[in-house]
């Protein structure tokens, strides 16, 4: 009897407790500002912290209390800005050249050599501290996901093949990904560009021959062909500077590893890199 009566007392003080809590909770309640409510409801709702700031919820305090800038929220992209404008009653802003994110490494298992099996932990930093990471290239994507797991939006899938790729119509340019790989190898591009290197690699030519098909050798190839001027090749890896590229496909052409990718149309691409196609098709049927 006395076990059940101390159950009785405390499930009688513990729900006093709870209710006196309640009301106090209740009673002491800070109201929160309508207009700081009003912010928060039209956010993407994504918390991804992109902003600078802790959440959507944060992002929405700063814009009322502290007067921060309106333009912060990469996912939100020029129709939120325009929304918080209307509402805030400010002159709207540009928000900035779209970015988004792509993986400069295109090497996966079946063209890129190994140093040895992984089996540790699925994770990207936990891998490289085994000797770099299974690669034999140092630079190379280690592809167990880090990044799969930051992308608040489902942006970034890896392949069955090893590969790690950015879907880019779900990339908001929040640059999640980007701190999280330990190779330092997800670049922020304008998302209007098409044509991008997908090797890291510092090393020379020969070595990354040995053990990638598809690396950069800095041959200058690609830097040769342009017109533009809008490539050249730094401390042995082909860079772009896309706002001089016109994205012609002449540097897609004559690379000959296939390092530079495109996703331009054939029919979009100069009547020179369809001759210099043609040229080199006959050459090597030759």
């Amino acid at each position: 009897m006395v076990i059940i009566y101390s159950v009785m007392a405390i499930t009688v003080l513990g729900s006093l407790f709870g209710l006196g809590l309640a009301l106090a909770g209740k009673k002491l309640a800070v109201e929160k500002d309508p207009m700081i409510k009003a912010v928060e409801d039209i956010m993407p709702q994504t918390n991804c912290g992109a902003c600078g700031f802790p959440g959507c919820a944060g992002y929405a305090v700063a814009i009322v209390e502290a007067g921060e800038e309106i333009s912060l929220c990469p996912p939100g992209s020029d129709a939120l800005i325009k929304r918080l404008a209307a509402l805030l009653g400010k002159e709207s802003v540009d928000g900035g050249e779209k970015m988004i994110a792509r993986i400069l490494c295109s090497g996966d298992s079946y063209n890129s050599k190994q140093k040895y099996s992984y089996a540790g932990i699925t994770d990207c930093n936990q891998a490289v501290a085994m000797f770099g990471g299974s690669k034999t290239c140092s630079y190379g994507c280690v592809a167990l996901g880090s990044c799969v797991r930051a992308c608040a939006f489902d942006a970034i899938e890896i392949t069955p093949e090893g590969a790690v790729i950015v879907l880019e119509d779900k990339c908001t340019g929040c640059t999640l990904c980007v701190p999280v790989c330990p190779k330092d190898i997800i670049e922020m591009v304008p998302a209007r560009t098409q044509i991008y290197n997908s090797c890291s690699s510092h090393d020379k030519g020969g070595p990354v021959k040995k053990y990638c098909n598809v690396g950069c050798t800095a041959c200058k190839l690609c830097e040769k062909a342009c017109q533009d001027d809008a490539i050249h090749v730094k401390d042995q890896v082909a860079v772009f500077d896309y706002n001089k590229c016109t994205e012609c496909g002449d540097c897609v052409v004559v690379c000959p590893t296939d390092s530079i990718q495109s996703w331009i149309p054939y029919e979009n691409i100069s009547d020179r890199a369809k001759q210099a196609l043609a040229d080199s098709e006959a050459k090597q049927a030759s």
